[in-house]
């Protein structure tokens, strides 16, 4: 093939798979691309669709690596580096995606996207008086081909954000509602408006009204869930591994004792306890990995939109689990500073993974954090999520969901404990609330290190937390959120049918 018919090749591949994205079809796009990207480089429109489908499929490390592709290419294409800087801010590199930020802006000063990108960003690293500044210079600045009725819905999600700490939920509810009524804004802003006014509502005690919003907006946005499978898929999950052996050891073990893993149903309590932890100084928070599910793809791939579940741990051969061994670990250990002795990794759905976390990392901890199911359904429902989120669509889909998550650690901990299961503690969000340091004593107990009285003083340090529990992990602690559910009681049929056998009180 010569070189003129690669170019045309790629060309060619390029314009299907810029079809494939504005259809709505990411996952598509990025598999078309993917074999002809080592031929396209230098070529703008390939390297672009590729990191925009990448982006929309989750893969937000190769897309990072794609737009920095698109930015030596092209550095004044202010949407790209806007974007680029969307997706950094995905892997928690803030100040690299400002910088991002900062390119578009000098290619185009009000360029709106942008600068609601630096506004989000800014809110993200707690600067939120910085955020209403732009936002305000922004309104008043900004030529008139930037004013918008979508960048005036834009302005108004990013103004959003900043409730209540910078503006007061009374002072733009109106405005959010009346972009939450207009068909005329895009689907997708429309649901983060509506997501974000319901927040609003709940703070003016507008119970019912916040949550018929949380519905519409989880109806436009229709994520794909099957709440049937998932129950299957987890029954054979527990079945296989009640029964897989623990006998075959790799060769050369690793050392996983280093490493915490902190599960839980997500909105359960445990960025606040991974923010507690964060403040020891023998111990390093990572976040949110990754490391675990990939392994799982690995030996059993699962569909996009769904957690892998492995439901044959035959597939994991002495070979592979030494292989996989090897790499999460030199993976996490690449994040070891000097003087670390823990490392925290607080994916919540790992909860899905603790009889291979046993196989791949022998000696690891698991903290699981619990919390009062209602409180924990609502809060997951009620809290605008990135990513693939089907299974909080309804509060039936959250409840069955729930069912299933107790079925596994319930599961698990029958499991002998270190060779099937790791070791293993539960903390309860409640009492970490309410009663902080004889939780976190006990916690150091079992991870094997002194309390630090630091622990006690999450709210210090530059430590910036990327998940939805951002706002609450800045934040004082505080005990309303304890019992919200009554405020919402009448919504929540659900979760008593499907979870009376764990409700307390």
């Amino acid at each position: 093939m010569t070189s003129g018919q690669t170019q045309a090749q790629v060309q060619q591949v390029a314009r299907q798979a810029e079809a494939l994205l504005k259809a709505g079809k990411p996952l598509q796009a990025a598999r078309a691309l993917a074999p002809v990207m080592e031929q396209a480089k230098g070529h703008l429109p390939a390297a672009l669709t590729f990191a925009r489908s990448l982006m929309l499929i989750g893969q937000h490390a190769q897309s990072a690596e794609v737009f920095a592709q698109v930015a030596r290419l092209a550095p004044g294409h202010a949407a790209a580096a806007t974007e680029q800087a969307a997706v950094l801010a995905r892997l928690g590199r803030f100040d690299e995606a400002l910088e991002a930020v900062r390119r578009a802006r000098r290619a185009k000063p009000w360029f709106g996207p942008a600068v609601f990108q630096k506004a989000d960003l800014l809110a993200d690293m707690n600067r939120g008086a910085e955020a209403v500044e732009l936002l305000d210079s922004y309104e008043e600045h900004a030529p008139e081909a930037e004013r918008t009725k979508l960048n005036e819905a834009r302005a108004c999600a990013a103004r959003a954000r900043l409730i209540p700490k910078h503006i007061k939920p009374e002072a733009i509810i109106d405005d959010l509602l009346a972009f939450a009524d207009n068909e005329k804004v895009p689907a997708g802003l429309r649901c983060v408006i509506s997501a974000r006014a319901s927040g609003a509502l709940d703070l003016l005690g507008r119970y019912d009204e916040a949550f018929e919003l949380q519905n519409r907006a989880k109806i436009i946005r229709n994520l794909p869930w099957d709440a049937a499978e998932h129950t299957d898929r987890v029954r054979a999950c527990i079945e296989a591994w009640s029964t897989a052996s623990t006998d075959q050891q790799p060769d050369e073990p690793v050392d996983g004792s280093g490493l915490v893993f902190i599960v839980g149903m997500p909105r359960s309590g445990s960025s606040l306890l991974e923010q507690m932890l964060s403040r020891h100084p023998l111990i390093k928070a990572l976040g949110e990995r990754n490391e675990i599910t990939r392994a799982a793809q690995t030996i059993q791939q699962a569909k996009p939109g769904v957690i892998p579940i492995i439901t044959d741990p035959s597939r994991l051969t002495p070979e592979l689990r030494e292989k996989l061994s090897q790499t999460v670990l030199e993976s996490y250990e690449s994040e070891r500073e000097p003087g670390i002795e823990l490392l925290t990794d607080k994916q919540p759905f790992n909860f899905a993974q603790l009889p291979l976390l046993a196989r791949l990392l022998p000696g690891c901890r698991v903290i699981h954090t619990r919390r009062d199911p209602r409180d924990t359904c609502l809060s997951y429902y009620m809290q605008w999520m990135l990513g693939a989120h089907g299974q909080a669509n309804t509060i039936e889909d959250i409840a069955l969901f729930c069912r299933d998550y107790f079925a596994l650690m319930n599961a698990w901990q029958s499991l002998p404990a270190p060779g099937a299961r790791p070791d293993l503690l539960e903390v309860n969000y409640e009492n970490l609330v309410s009663e902080p340091e004889p939780v976190l004593r006990g916690l150091c107990v079992f991870l094997g290190i002194e309390f630090d009285e630091a622990m006690l003083d999450h709210t210090s340090g530059d430590r910036i937390t990327n998940t939805a529990s951002r706002e609450q992990v800045r934040s004082a602690l505080y005990t309303s959120r304890i019992a919200r559910w009554k405020n919402y009681e009448k919504h929540l049929g659900p979760v008593f049918e499907h979870l009376g056998d764990f409700i307390q009180g």
